[in-house]
């Protein structure tokens, strides 16, 4: 909402309270107050007990993701994202526009916005909103605990033993907000980025399409970009083995991602072809011993990535 609303020229005032007379004569009420009425600004989800009686209010179908298996209702972040997030987008859009000249194969006017933003907000949904709302009803996946976005909001607080006082909890909360800020504006800034590559043919797109492939198995970039979504696009997608790039003063190698079929797949951490098992954790002249690559650097543990010197290494 503060992304949303600065962008405006709105000054924000938080103010964290359950006081029915605040809350009634709020502009805008988040997470309090058992209303969902996002016409006239109010955000709560607790007055729904069961996903059905979700479903009714927001007029869906489904609320949630068959990825995570269980379906659960929106809370609080998912309802002021739906309502929002257009808004969000377009502002950094607009400041992505203003880099625009300094960005190869990038040409802003020609996209469709309600389209566009739709795919970045499925992105934004997938990889960070669904998975805090999920947190705030109560949902968890089973198997092991990794630390969420919200534990990392929640890590704010003052601690209990320090017998904090009201306006310590307003102080963290500020702070909170303002990290939170700065990061939902990241993962907007870096799906809008995605989007663009992955559907429009601008951005990593043109960086991956000068690209070489050689002996049908190894992609070789000029220069690094974000290439996985770009590439699971692309004709050769099934057969390239391992993509080559410069980067930070190392040429980077990386297995391609593929999914239990052998078929492409960004994100997965299986690859279609590893790197040797004798290489793994090695590194400098130890690793260039093995490879007779005497500008050899690093090869992962995992073998899924390595580093040398040179294109040639």
């Amino acid at each position: 909402v503060r992304l949303v609303l600065r962008r405006k020229g709105v000054e924000v005032v938080g103010v964290r309270t359950r006081k029915e007379s605040i809350i009634n004569n709020a502009d805008i009420v988040l997470d309090v107050g058992n209303v969902y009425d996002p016409a006239n600004g109010r955000f709560d989800h607790h007055q729904w007990t069961t996903v059905e009686e979700a479903v009714t209010h927001l007029h869906r179908e489904r609320v949630d993701d068959e990825e995570f298996g269980h379906r659960f209702s929106k809370a609080t972040f998912g309802l002021v994202w739906d309502h929002y997030h257009v808004d969000a987008i377009v502002h950094i859009l607009n400041i992505l526009n203003l880099k625009a000249g300094r960005m190869e194969g990038v040409d802003l006017s020609s996209i469709d916005l309600p389209a566009f933003a739709r795919k970045v907000k499925d992105g934004v949904d997938r990889y960070l909103v669904m998975g805090i709302d999920a947190s705030d009803v109560g949902f968890r996946r089973a198997g092991p605990m990794f630390k969420t976005v919200s534990q990392i909001v929640s890590g704010f607080n003052p601690e209990w033993y320090e017998s904090p006082a009201p306006e310590d909890y307003d102080a963290a909360f500020e702070k909170a907000v303002d990290w939170a800020e700065g990061y939902l504006a990241q993962q907007i800034r870096r799906e809008i980025c995605s989007v663009l590559s992955r559907d429009y043919g601008q951005l990593a797109a043109p960086i991956v399409d000068r690209g070489e492939v050689v002996d049908g198995k190894l992609l070789v970039l000029d220069q690094f970009a974000p290439w996985a979504g770009v590439v699971a696009k692309r004709d050769y997608r099934d057969q390239i083995e391992f993509v080559l790039h410069p980067q930070d003063g190392t040429f980077m190698i990386w297995q391609v991602p593929v999914d239990e079929s052998g078929a492409f797949k960004a994100g997965s951490f299986t690859g279609r072809r590893q790197l040797p098992a004798e290489w793994a954790g090695k590194r400098n002249e130890e690793l260039a011993t093995l490879t007779g690559v005497d500008d050899a650097v690093f090869c992962h543990g995992a073998r899924f990535c390595g580093g040398a010197g040179s294109r040639e290494g």
